[in-house]
Parts: C-alpha cells; sequence; structure tokens
C-alpha cells in the first residue's frame, strides 16, 4: 500500500479527520494542515503554509510551542502536552496535542501534531474544583461550628457539675448543725438553755436553706418569664439607705467600712419595692463577700443621667479577671471558686440582680480593673416620669415651640391613626406609612424632622428603615424614635445600634411622645 499511497490520498485522509492535524518541518514551518486545523487556528490555509508559531500567536504562547516541538525533534519520542492558545478571534482555549516524529524516504524529519480542544473539559473542572473547595468550605465552618458547639456543652457540663457540687456543699452544710442541734434537744432536753441554743441554731440554718431554695426558684421563674412585679411608687433613695442598714451589720462583722453617699431624696420610680430591695441587697452581699477585712465598699445614687438612675456599689475588694467579667451575671457563675469554699454561694445573686433589673426595664454592668483593684456593679433603673421632670432642664413654654414634620410607620392602623390624631391636634404637619418601603419613600419625599417608627413591620423591618435614613445624607439628621412592644435592654441597645436616637417600650405615655416630639431638633 506505502509505493501506491499518493499525496492526494493523504489530503484525503487528513481532511477525513475531525481533529485539527498540521505537520511542520524542522524549522518549525508549517507544511500542511487539514481543513479543520485551519479553522481552528482561524487562518487561512495560504496565510499559514510556510510560516510559524511566532507569526500568528502571542509571543508567550509561541515561545512555549517551539520549545516543546524542539524536545520531540531533539529525543525523537512521542510527546504529550496540555498547552494555551488564543486563536484569531482572540478567544483563549486549552488544547491536548499529540506530537510525533516522521521522517521521510529522503531523510527530512517532520513533526506531526493532532489537537484536541479541551476548553469545555477544563472550564468544567476548574467549576468542579470550585463547587468542591466550596463544599470543603463548607464542611470545614461546620465542623468548626460542630467543636464550638461541643466546646460550649463541654462547658455547660463543667458549669453543671460545679453548680451540684456547689449545691451539695451549701445545702449539707447548714443540715450538719440541724442534726448537731437535734442531737442536742434529744440528749439534752432537761437543759432549758442549751434547747434555746439548739432551737436559735436550727433556725437560723433554716433561714439559710430558704433564702437558697428562693433563689434558685427566683432565677427559674425570671428565665421562665413567670415573675410577675408588683410595681408602684417608690423612693430610691430611701430604698437604698434602708437596706443598707439591714446589712451594715454583716459588714461590721467582716470589718468592713460600709459608706453611704449621694442618696439625698426622693428619687422616684415606678418599680416593685420589694424586687429592687432584694437586687441592691444582692450587689451589697457580693460587695462584702469579695472585700477583705478592713477594705470599705460605698454605695451611691447616681442622677447624672436624663431618665435613669444609677445605683453605683463600689468596693475595693479582689477584683475581677477579664476573662469573666462576661460572664459574671450568668447563673452559676462565680469570680472565684475553691475547696474550702469560704466565700460560699452558688453563684445565683448576680444573675437575679441582672434579671430583676432588665424586668424593670433597666441594665446592669461590671467593671475592674483586675485582680485586687477593686471592682464597681452599676444598676440603672428609669425614673418615674415626675422625678424625670425634675431631672432635666425645664421646658420652654408650648407656644414658643416649632411645629414639626412627623413620619408615623406603623403596620396596625388604630395605632397609626391614633397617633396622627395625637400630633395633628399638637399642630404638626404628619404622615403616615404602613411598612417599610412606604416609609422610605414617604420619607424622601417629606422630609421628616421626627419619625415615629415601630420595629416589626412588614416588607422591611424598623431596623433596616433607621439604616436606610442614617445612610441618606438628605435624610440623616433626622431624628429616629422606635416605638415597639420589643422592649427588652437587648431591643434598646439594637435600636440605638441601628441608628434610633430614642427607644420607647409599648404602650408609651401619650404625654412622653408630645414632649419627644416637641423637643426633637429640626432636620433642616
Amino acid at each position: 500500500m506505502g509505493s501506491n499511497f499518493s499525496r492526494v490520498d493523504l489530503d484525503s485522509l487528513l481532511e477525513a479527520l475531525p481533529n485539527p492535524v498540521f505537520v511542520k518541518d524542522e524549522q518549525h514551518r508549517w507544511v500542511l494542515l487539514n481543513d479543520a486545523c485551519c479553522r481552528f487556528i482561524g487562518y487561512e490555509r495560504s496565510e499559514l503554509i510556510g510560516k510559524s508559531d511566532h507569526d500568528f500567536f502571542p509571543k508567550s504562547e509561541a515561545d512555549v510551542f517551539w520549545l516543546k516541538d524542539d524536545l520531540v525533534f531533539s529525543s525523537g519520542e512521542d510527546n504529550e502536552n496540555e498547552e494555551r492558545f488564543t486563536d484569531s478571534a482572540g478567544r483563549p482555549h486549552v488544547i491536548l496535542t499529540r506530537k510525533t516524529l516522521h521522517t521521510d524516504h529522503e531523510g527530512h524529519r517532520f513533526l506531526v501534531g493532532v489537537i484536541t480542544d479541551i476548553t469545555d473539559r477544563k472550564q468544567m473542572e476548574e467549576a468542579l474544583r470550585g463547587s468542591r473547595e466550596e463544599l470543603e468550605h463548607r464542611v470545614e465552618d461546620r465542623t468548626t461550628e460542630l467543636q464550638r458547639l461541643n466546646m460550649a456543652l463541654q462547658e455547660e457540663d463543667r458549669r453543671k457539675n460545679e453548680f451540684l457540687n456547689a449545691l451539695s456543699h451549701e445545702l449539707r452544710n447548714p443540715l450538719a448543725p440541724i442534726r448537731n442541734a437535734l442531737w442536742l434537744l434529744d440528749h439534752h432536753a432537761g437543759q432549758p438553755h442549751g434547747a434555746e441554743r439548739a432551737k436559735a441554731v436550727i433556725a437560723r440554718q433554716i433561714e439559710h436553706l430558704a433564702r437558697i431554695v428562693d433563689a434558685l426558684l427566683d432565677v427559674t421563674r425570671i428565665a421562665r418569664g413567670k415573675v410577675k412585679l408588683q410595681r408602684g411608687p417608690i423612693d430610691l433613695a430611701e430604698l437604698v439607705r434602708c437596706t443598707a442598714e439591714d446589712h451594715r451589720s454583716l459588714f461590721a462583722a467582716r470589718n468592713i467600712d460600709l459608706r453611704v453617699s449621694g442618696v439625698e431624696g426622693p428619687v422616684s420610680l415606678d418599680a416593685d419595692r420589694t424586687r429592687i430591695g432584694q437586687a441592691i441587697a444582692n450587689l451589697l452581699v457580693n460587695a462584702a463577700k469579695f472585700t477583705n477585712p478592713g477594705g470599705r465598699v460605698e454605695i451611691a445614687i447616681d442622677l447624672s443621667g436624663r431618665h435613669d438612675a444609677v445605683v453605683r456599689v463600689t468596693d475595693t475588694g479582689i477584683g475581677i479577671a477579664p476573662d469573666i467579667i462576661g460572664r459574671l451575671f450568668d447563673p452559676f457563675v462565680q469570680a472565684g471558686t475553691s475547696l474550702d469554699r469560704t466565700q460560699g454561694g452558688l453563684g445565683l445573686g448576680l444573675a437575679l440582680v441582672k434579671g430583676l433589673v432588665e424586668l424593670h426595664g433597666g441594665s446592669v454592668e461590671a467593671r475592674s480593673e483586675g485582680l485586687n483593684r477593686g471592682a464597681e456593679f452599676a444598676m440603672r433603673l428609669p425614673l418615674a416620669k415626675a422625678q424625670e421632670a425634675t431631672a432635666r432642664p425645664a421646658r420652654p413654654p408650648a407656644g414658643g415651640l416649632e411645629h414639626r414634620r412627623v413620619l408615623i410607620v406603623e403596620d396596625n392602623r388604630d395605632a397609626a391613626d391614633t397617633l396622627r390624631e395625637m400630633m395633628l391636634g399638637a399642630g404638626h404637619e404628619v404622615e403616615v406609612a404602613f411598612d417599610g418601603r412606604e416609609a422610605l419613600e414617604r420619607a424622601r419625599a417629606f422630609h421628616p424632622d421626627v419619625v415615629l417608627c415601630d420595629i416589626g413591620l412588614p416588607v422591611q423591618d424598623g431596623y433596616a428603615v433607621a439604616r436606610t435614613i442614617r445612610s441618606d445624607p438628605h435624610l440623616a439628621s433626622t431624628y429616629l424614635v422606635a416605638l415597639s412592644g420589643y422592649a427588652m435592654p437587648e431591643d434598646q441597645r439594637r435600636a440605638l445600634a441601628a441608628g434610633f436616637n430614642r427607644h420607647l417600650g409599648k404602650p408609651a405615655a401619650a404625654e412622653l411622645i408630645q414632649e419627644i416630639v416637641a423637643e426633637a431638633p429640626a432636620s433642616g
């Protein structure tokens, strides 16, 4: 077949092949290309014959082709390489080229190359690789999340065991003197003095057990939202003085100087006297527990805020380590533990303070410069409205107040209508929106001085509305007031972080709303 196989037959064979095929001489010039190869490269055969890669491709690509061709010419071995090239239209390709060395009957050597376009395959591989990497990242994130959860569960388990050990200790301690006192009653029935002492021991220890049980029940009730406050007008200054006096014997027994200052009254709160007294007592007992003999504890009321009274309990005690200060108000957390448990307790006192104060719409925080540097606990409580009026500068007469443009954002139609009538009655210009998107549209058209905005809105919630208004330079000075049924301290903090100037829990007093709107600055 060899002697009868003509050039015409060779050309027909090459054209029948679906793959691009080319033949180069030792000067790297094309001497033969099939139509598939010409179409793939993007040039006519007449343009390619006698030319090399450097005449058509970027130098970086042509240099690679040249080196790999040289490798076949020098070694005489077949070579298959993954290569990249750019066609005449500027489209990049990834190709797999099989190169073979052939020698004709006159001894001339030629390189025969067969090209397979693997661009689509490579793109698919890259996409699969990206998907795999994304999946690996997600698996890694989930693994990390599970590890964190496992660590949290281990921490909870550790704290549970610590609590059970502490509870066992706190319950066994009073049971021991009770058992001893009962033995004395059985064996010394005819000694009245001994019997009286035994009864006194039993009474004291039963009272101690009752306090432990009450603390456990209180923490549980607060966590379940079962505590019902008996609110009424109270004088915080008088309550602080009384609570301090009730505990003065405790401080005297420990040789700790207890000072009461800055509590000239009255300081009016709308609060549960028993529960606030309980919170103050817990802060005092906590300070006494962690202050060494010869130290000092001071309790004072700070009225520098416009709407709040702050009860500050400061001590010169052992201080608080930075790693625990963020968890100090969690149940069953104690600043220090030891086998002798000379300081005792279940780690419930501060958790109770936090729960009771937050039920009143207040907050509590702890500060310390570190171990052996003392500590300060600040209990912030909202003033009664009458007290707020005396704590603020006098308002200008109503006739001297400018009217405001007020935008009411409220999805409850009755609430929106009554607010609107209230604002109109005060002489303000009013617009109403019933969802977050409508609120933003009306704000941009109306340019309100004040926005009274619900949080739980359809389409966009109140937080998103506040953030968008704050980011708009034409509305950035608008006074934003959140009116919401979400009224826990965390909700208040979230509202302020979103850009609200004030947060009022529903139902807010009409007088307070009118006062805030009247005193709000004009947006300009």
